[in-house]
């Protein structure tokens, strides 16, 4: 764990305590925050390792990640150009979420 996360875990740690919050939600965001530190480290080293990768590799890189995932999806295909598709591998944006987290909550 880096310095920054241990130091984070330390602060909410303590902040929990001194506020009696319940033991089991205090593991919750324990576990949330390593899940949360884990991730953020592998997209590091993934970003690292992208950056010497030539701008052919890399797209082609990013064919094999994202193009076969949008190319799978009927909507896309039905909808969109292969065209349209390909430069949508080239400028799509990973986000990570994580357990139970809300990606969109809608109202009925």
């Amino acid at each position: 764990m880096y310095i920054i996360q241990s130091e984070s875990y330390k602060v909410i740690t303590r902040v929990m305590k001194k506020n009696d919050v319940d033991f089991d939600f205090q593991f919750r965001v324990r576990n949330y925050l390593e899940y949360c530190f884990y991730e953020e480290n592998e997209r590091e080293k993934e970003e690292k390792i992208l950056k010497k990768l030539s701008k052919t590799i890399k797209e082609e890189y990013r064919y094999q990640i994202y193009g076969k995932k949008i190319f799978g999806i009927p909507f896309f295909n039905k909808n969109f150009s292969k065209k349209c598709l390909l430069s949508l591998c080239k400028i799509i944006k990973k986000v990570d979420l994580a357990p139970e987290e809300i990606l969109i909550k809608v109202k009925i």
